[in-house]
């Protein structure tokens, strides 16, 4: 109602009982060039472009991960239709880093994917994990997605994630992993 009657100004406030719906009201408010200041916002851990990052994290970190693995197919980096999901999924042996390996044979895009993820993982332990996975983020050209996809917003969780995992840094990926999920507990956008 303000809104529209132009008598919004920087004393308005919108009080949710639950975080529920929060997400749909950022969005609406961003849309319509309202100035947005969140007192507490969603969970980073619930932003979907940070879900991909953390499930790319793992994959690189705990290959034997199969969900962090299955994820990856249909990351905004690789995309894979439901039909190409179910032919990796038949592949042999059972591991799933395996499967994607042996069906990357047939497919070159995800044969890009695998020879970037198996290049960053050869760093690990090496560099601090964040280089690692913001070297392999911006190689898969995630920067580029992230921004088409979710925009600005989407780009600012992908620097505050790997803002907490540099912070998260043990100087071994297992450990920093580890420390970082426990920082994502409690982090918000």
């Amino acid at each position: 109602e303000e809104w529209k009657s132009g008598s919004l100004n920087s004393s308005t406030g919108i009080l949710l009982f639950a975080r529920t719906h929060l997400g749909v009201y950022l969005e609406a408010l961003q849309e319509r060039g309202v100035p947005v200041q969140v007192a507490e916002g969603l969970k980073l851990s619930e932003r979907p472009e940070v879900r991909y990052l953390w499930q790319l994290c793992r994959a690189l970190v705990l290959p034997q991960d199969h969900l962090a693995w299955a994820c990856q197919l249909r990351s905004p980096w690789l995309s894979l239709d439901f039909g190409e999901i179910l032919a990796v999924s038949r592949e042999e042996p059972a591991e799933w880093v395996e499967k994607i390996i042996s069906y990357s044979k047939r497919d070159r895009r995800v044969e890009q994917f695998m020879e970037g993820i198996l290049a960053a993982r050869r760093h690990l332990g090496h560099e601090p994990l964040a280089a690692v996975m913001e070297s392999a983020w911006l190689d898969l050209e995630g920067a580029r997605i992230t921004g088409e996809r979710w925009g600005t917003r989407g780009l600012a969780c992908c620097r505050q994630f790997f803002e907490l995992l540099r912070e998260a840094e043990m100087h071994e990926p297992v450990q920093t992993l580890t420390r970082f999920e426990q920082l994502m507990d409690d982090a918000y956008e």
